[in-house]
């Protein structure tokens, strides 16, 4: 259903790169069963800042106005936005309970029949203005791509790879292709403890992102 790599979740279905800035952890939330495959959504967090997401697909329908789609979603303010390959999303806001303040932004897909919602939420008011304006550059980076790139999109792979020197586990963890979280995930993967030394020439597990997005 999609593809989470450091900065970007790529969703082949919805020809749809959606970009977001480093230090986020993201997953996969499925919903609907296997008879729905379309059904389901990405959610992710920002440990540092406690900002989070959820990034859902629904079905684009001729004449469908997405800034009306948004509205349904209790968003105000809604302003089109201008993405770095020219399609045109919208956005806006909403506040919440307790001071929690929300950013949506939605991309329509005309040729997947397809439209992106991601929900940006910030815990309180001092987050979302010290954080939103990075999150919206990124955002701003979203791209829709061909359904030959689409095609051709590989998910991530573990990679068996051999300890050379000067190689520690925090030089290797920084070149997971994941948002955050680094260290442990390859302390996860290899059994390791934190600030172990490795012998050179052990092999170790690392994960591996070939797409060029």
């Amino acid at each position: 259903w999609g593809i989470a790599g450091r900065n970007y979740i790529a969703l082949p279905k919805a020809r749809t790169v959606v970009r977001l800035p480093e230090g986020f952890v993201t997953k996969y939330i499925e919903m609907g069963g296997a008879d729905k495959p379309d059904l389901g959504q990405w959610w992710g967090r920002h440990p540092a800042s406690d900002v989070t997401f959820k990034l859902a697909v629904d079905n684009y329908r001729a004449g469908m106005n997405v800034g009306v789609l948004l509205e349904k979603l209790g968003v105000g303010n809604i302003q089109p936005l201008k993405l770095a390959d020219g399609t045109v999303a919208y956005t806006g806001t909403k506040g919440g309970m307790s001071g929690v303040r929300e950013r949506a932004m939605a991309i329509p897909s005309i040729a997947s029949e397809k439209v992106v919602v991601i929900v940006m939420k910030f815990p309180d008011e001092s987050t979302q203005a010290r954080e939103e304006a990075a999150i919206m550059q990124s955002l701003a980076q979203s791209k829709l791509i061909s359904y030959e790139k689409a095609e051709a999109l590989q998910p991530l792979k573990l990679d068996i790879q051999t300890v050379a020197t000067g190689t520690t586990q925090t030089s290797l963890a920084n070149r997971l292709p994941v948002g955050a979280l680094h260290d442990e995930l390859f302390r996860a993967l290899n059994g390791t403890a934190p600030g172990q030394p490795l012998k050179i020439g052990s092999r170790v597990k690392m994960i591996v992102d070939v797409n060029q997005l």
